[in-house]
């Protein structure tokens, strides 16, 4: 009797062992593949936005969700087959998350929205303009909004690592004769 509750308590460790160390995961993981996937040797910063932070915590869940039903239903058939499609869910909002990114750097200033979206890249001279809101209506950090020339909008928060370039990338605007307004 003992054998056959075995690996379904593998499962519920497994599970718990996912739970505990989705906080650690979280403040860690989308920063570094963020640095890891779209760091050039001339980036000022390369941050993973906030909506990259929530696929993969959702991407998190449902690993956990893999792991638990598991453990819940006894590994039956239905467990493995709900199970399966809870990793692979897990997959696809991970891998969303990765392919999120705002990165600065002297010459340009690139993002990418997601995995079916395309990098986009701008040099600064086709930022027509940008707005620094200092206490954003959704709250959070300050953002630098830069609206370029085709239409699109990059929004940058101003974390610790932005503030500390803040200076730079002030003195980059006025440089390249970019219209600056704060909010």
């Amino acid at each position: 009797m003992l054998n056959q509750n075995e690996p379904r308590h593998v499962m519920m460790a497994i599970s718990i062992g996912v739970l505990l160390l989705m906080p650690v995961f979280l403040l860690a993981v989308p920063m570094f593949i963020a640095k890891a996937l779209y760091e050039v040797p001339t980036s000022w910063v390369v941050l993973a936005p906030a909506k990259g932070f929530l696929f993969y915590g959702i991407g998190l869940l449902f690993l956990f969700i893999a792991f638990f039903i598991l453990f819940l239903l006894r590994l039956n058939k239905t467990a493995k087959w709900i199970s399966a499609l809870s990793f692979l869910l897990c997959t696809l909002f991970i891998a969303e998350g990765t392919q999120q990114y705002v990165g600065v750097a002297p010459d340009h200033l690139s993002f990418k929205r997601g995995l079916f979206a395309s990098e986009q890249r701008y040099p600064w001279s086709e930022v027509e303009l940008v707005t620094y809101r200092e206490f954003p209506e959704e709250g959070g950090f300050s953002k630098f909004d830069f609206h370029f020339t085709d239409g699109e909008i990059m929004i940058l928060p101003e974390n610790g690592q932005v503030r500390y370039l803040h200076n730079s990338i002030r003195k980059k605007l006025t440089q390249e004769d970019i219209e600056f307004q704060r909010k």
